[in-house]
């Protein structure tokens, strides 16, 4: 395939064919130069050639150390005799150490901020060649003393160890040339450089002054006809850029297209996305191996790589206990042996865990669940023997390794070795996008190694994290096929040339760009001296000289600015205000649509409006009373959930959620009750006993929810959980001791109750019995409650009507006995005044509007009974209806609306009080 890019210009590459060396001001223009060598000769007819002597400058003025070091005397005295160059990695970690160990700066936030900010400043007086003056007459400000503790320990360190950074190598070169280690090529050729550093300045002079021939390669200036469209937003702009550039993919030709983003960084998500779902919609579909048309020349965090982020996320597991975000990464993952195989039992093992209620798990307990085969006598549904194996594999090997401090050489060994134990990479199928990330991460892995001269030794914790942190700061993109449309930062593009060339996001706020002076170096020390981002008047002259050379780097320019950022306006950067304006709709743009909306419109939808289920027999239904409950909420969701079992993942929350927490309240509430069985018993006790008894009560609760919470219930929390369970019993008791007398004779009770054949089992917190026999039915919540929730033809909770309407019970009150801080009390309905303190009257609720006579007691039963019939019909005969009874509320804590898609609907969705119900 013949690379797609512009014509390459015959003198050039004549003169590189001649044995010329050429140097880049970037990577990008070193590999648009030699691919522009190579189209050339394959086009001159030649089958091999020798490859031109193409470098970026960075890579050039290495290859010149390694040549020195092989002919310098070690004890010589030029500069770098007998020294080591630090790698970026390494110089890092040296400034962050130097940093942390200055016991003036204890306080940074950021200390590694700092570093970077720190050796950039050292970066900035090398290659400008500059020194500090002497400090004013009020002295220098506490950030530039600082840098300057920091700067002469820098030098001291690397003068002690014999390291020499790479800021330093054009100097190390230029006196090299001099002393005739290195060689000056004859002939020297500069593309792509905007400006000199006073450094680079003296390397060049020194190159002259060896027989170097050097000569700048001019920037391309092609006559260009340029024109500036305004666009609604930025993701607006992007999407006409790309639209744009398909036009001309649909016209044919081989031409390449630049589309050029200032600010790549900051918006190439956005950029990645719409120019695929624009040039290569089908590259969603599940196996498509088609190459996008399109580059970016930005690469993305190592770490960001699915394979990479799962590989740090299995060297991970080692740090106990596990956050069960981690866990579900992991047991998801597809790049752990056996994924597709085992991938129904490992989602099922990842529903176990969540319902745990806890936020941490350990991987004792993941490998044991994964090796279960039976679970409560049937096979178990998240059996997962490979991947029991490969992680109990994984956890002997990390026992014998983890241990001491080691070095980085060592450590690089460990991730490699505990990697492969999970099968990586011979047991993983990757295509080549992910063949590439797996040698970028054995790459890591040797830079890593390579910190030992400044890292001797580091723990586990620290090995791991300083991985981490190489991973994210290392940019990578995998190598694909030639794209024609390459989209570039400005830098990037500088020096290559196109057909045509689409600039976009040259906005006033972000073109030029605003000032960034050092803020280690004397800002206006900076100014003066005219450092880069010192001053917008610098910034703005190098934005001009900049937009000047796009525009002429190509035959048709296109200059975009968005006008709006979300509620602000933006108005156009003032370096393209003379360009005439032409709208969008003038601008050729492919009208191909996204590819959903092909989808969308090829679709032949049969509408098939099926709101009833298949009838169900009259008979024993699993559910309990929360069949009526969701019936009634909604009678989709009661088919969903107890005929589908469908529900969604649970997601632990920090501490114990309400649901969790309403069971200790219950649990305790039951213990207490068994203990006392009376109103008599509960007044017979002092304060101090019954103090006592309810601390009894807690410390056996307790016990066994640390049993089943054992990251959560334990030190501090668990004394919290304690005091606040003392005050809302002793709360609940008071009220409890101003009822008419009582005794409890049935707690956490089951009972079957048969309602129009729908048969269910249901258990009822407790029943108390008064001295007339007549009985008291309770439920507790911890959540507010009313006894309005039995109500009307749809009740919100209808288990106290249920139980009322069934259990053959002489009923004088039921109610909600609300335990909650400050607000505990009785909600609920009494056959007259006095049974229950604030309950209502079952003669005081207000009759329909057909029904001229207060209801009573058995009326109010009568007519439960009657809606608790029609839901249990209605569910049996299979009435599925998405039908919430008040949307906003109904569906704003279902988490069912992925399966019934309400929000398809259009309905309008409010907020809501969430309750703490348990």
């Amino acid at each position: 395939m013949t690379p797609m890019i512009p014509p390459p210009g015959a003198d050039l590459c004549e003169q590189l064919a001649a044995g010329a060396t050429l140097l880049t001001a970037n990577r990008r223009l070193f590999r648009y130069m030699r691919e522009r060598f190579d189209a050339h000769q394959a086009q001159s007819g030649l089958e091999v050639w020798p490859s031109a002597d193409i470098l970026s400058l960075p890579a050039w003025l290495g290859r010149c150390w390694e040549l020195g070091l092989q002919r310098i005397d070690p004890d010589s005295t030029l500069p770098g005799a007998g020294a080591r160059l630090l790698s970026d990695a390494q110089e890092t970690v040296l400034w962050e150490q130097i940093v942390a160990a200055d016991a003036q700066a204890r306080n940074l936030l950021q200390p590694a901020s700092a570093a970077r900010l720190a050796r950039r400043a050292q970066r900035l007086l090398t290659e400008w060649r500059l020194q500090l003056p002497a400090p004013p007459s009020g002295g220098w400000s506490e950030e530039t003393r600082a840098f300057l503790r920091w700067r002469k320990s820098f030098a001291a360190e690397c003068a002690a160890k014999g390291w020499v950074s790479a800021t330093a190598l054009p100097e190390i070169v230029a006196q090299w040339l001099a002393a005739g280690l290195v060689t000056a090529p004859p002939r020297l050729l500069l593309a792509g450089f905007d400006e000199f550093t006073p450094q680079q300045e003296a390397l060049l002079d020194a190159l002259r002054s060896n027989g170097s021939r050097v000569e700048l390669l001019p920037f391309p200036q092609i006559d260009t006809t340029s024109q500036c469209t305004p666009c609604l937003d930025a993701n607006a702009e992007i999407e006409a850029a790309a639209r744009w550039a398909r036009h001309y993919l649909e016209a044919g030709g081989s031409g390449t297209i630049g589309i050029i983003v200032p600010e790549l960084g900051a918006l190439r998500g956005n950029v990645e996305r719409i120019f695929r779902e624009v040039l290569a919609p089908g590259a969603v579909l599940a196996g498509s191996t088609r190459a996008q048309p399109f580059n970016i020349s930005l690469g993305r965090p190592l770490a960001d790589y699915p394979l990479v982020d799962a590989a740090l996320a299995f060297l991970a597991m080692g740090r106990q206990p596990l956050l069960l975000t981690e866990v579900s990464r992991l047991l998801l993952s597809p790049f752990l042996a056996g994924a597709q195989e085992e991938a129904g039992p490992r989602a099922m093992l990842d529903a176990q865990l969540r319902r745990g209620g806890e936020l941490e798990t350990s991987l004792s307990r993941i490998v044991a669940e994964a090796a279960r085969p039976l679970l409560q006598g049937h096979a178990s549904p998240h059996h997962a023997p490979q991947l029991a194996s490969s992680l109990a594999a994984w956890r002997e090997a990390f026992t014998h390794l983890r241990g001491g401090r080691k070095s980085p050489v060592a450590w690089a060994a460990v991730f490699s070795d505990l990697l492969r134990t999970l099968g990586w990479p011979e047991r993983l199928r990757l295509n080549s996008g992910e063949h590439q990330t797996w040698e970028k991460l054995l790459e890591l892995f040797s830079t890593f190694a390579a910190l030992e001269p400044v890292l001797p030794s580091l723990t586990w914790q620290q090995a791991l994290s300083r991985l981490r942190r190489l991973a994210a700061e290392t940019e990578f993109q995998p190598e694909g096929e030639p794209a024609r449309v390459q989209i570039l930062g400005e830098l990037e593009a500088t020096g290559m040339e196109f057909d045509r060339v689409w600039i976009l996001g040259l906005h006033e706020e972000a073109w030029p760009r605003p000032a960034r002076p050092n803020p280690f170096l004397p800002s206006a020390w900076q100014r003066a001296h005219e450092l880069p981002q010192s001053s917008s008047a610098r910034e703005a002259a190098y934005a001009r000289r900049i937009t000047a050379r796009l525009l002429a780097s190509a035959p048709e320019a296109v200059v975009s600015h968005p006008l709006r950022d979300g509620e602000r306006s933006l108005r156009p950067s003032p370096l393209i205000a003379a360009l005439p304006t032409v709208p969008l709709h003038e601008l050729p743009q492919s009208t191909v649509p996204a590819y959903r909306q092909i989808i969308q419109r090829s679709a032949r939808l049969e509408v098939l409006t099926d709101h009833q289920a298949p009838p169900l027999a009259q008979g024993h239904q699993a559910g309990g009373a929360g069949i009526f409950e969701d019936q009634s909420a909604c009678p989709f969701r009661a088919f969903a959930r107890h005929r589908l079992r469908a529900s969604a993942l649970e997601s632990p929350t920090l501490g114990l959620d309400a649901s969790a927490r309403g069971r200790l309240m219950h649990r305790a509430l039951e213990r207490i009750w068994a203990r006392l069985e009376s109103q008599a018993n509960l007044n017979r006790l002092t304060p101090q006993e019954q103090q006592a008894l309810v601390e009894e009560v807690l410390a056996e609760v307790l016990a066994e929810a640390e049993r089943r919470y054992p990251a959560t219930m334990r030190g501090k929390f668990k004394e919290i959980e304690t005091q606040r369970l003392i005050r809302l019993l002793a709360e609940h008791l008071e009220n409890e001791r101003a009822r008419a007398p009582f005794t409890v004779t049935a707690r956490e009770q089951e009972t079957l109750i048969n309602i129009a054949g729908l048969e269910v089992n249901t258990r009822i917190d407790r029943i108390d019995q008064l001295e007339d026999s007549r009985h008291v039915v309770l439920d507790y919540k911890s959540g507010k409650s009313s006894w309005r929730d039995w109500q009307g033809p749809r009740p919100d909770a209808p288990q106290l009507p249920l139980y009322c309407t069934s259990g053959g019970l002489d009923i004088a009150a039921v109610a909600f006995a609300q335990v909650r801080r400050g607000e505990s009390r009785f909600h609920g309905l009494e056959v007259e005044t006095g049974i229950l303190p604030q309950a209502t009257r079952f003669d005081q609720i207000p009759p329909p509007p057909d029904v001229p006579t207060p209801p009573d007691r058995d009326s109010v039963l009568a007519a439960w009974r009657t809606v608790l019939e029609r839901l249990a019909t209605d569910y049996l005969r299979g009435e599925a209806t998405v039908d919430p009874k008040d949307p906003r509320k109904t569906c704003q804590y279902c988490d069912l609306p992925a399966l019934c898609r309400i929000y398809e609907s259009g309905s309008q969705f409010g907020g809501g009080e969430e309750s703490d119900d348990g």
